[in-house]
């Protein structure tokens, strides 16, 4: 089961190029920043997205990644708990 989760941003928050979401061994996964959502099995890419807090669901695991720069985000879980760096 995915969620969805609102986020609202300021005005002036910049708007990063592209960033990929990988969590390794999951078989669905949903991830959410600010105005763009997507979706996949164990990697997502999300491009031109608000810098800032990102809400990544894998396998019915929750978990808030900080992105403030373009680039990769890795997402593990383990046993019940879903972490991000």
């Amino acid at each position: 089961m995915l969620f969805r989760f609102a986020t609202s941003a300021p005005a002036d928050t910049p708007r990063l190029r592209a960033a990929k979401f990988s969590v390794n061994g999951a078989s669905r996964m949903e991830v959410t920043c600010g105005d763009r959502t997507g979706t996949g099995s164990d990697n997502v890419l999300l491009r031109e997205i608000l810098a800032g807090e990102c809400t990544v669901v894998a396998d019915g695991h929750r978990a808030v990644a900080r992105v403030t720069r373009p680039g990769p985000v890795t997402c593990t879980l383990s046993g019940d708990t879903l972490s991000c760096n």
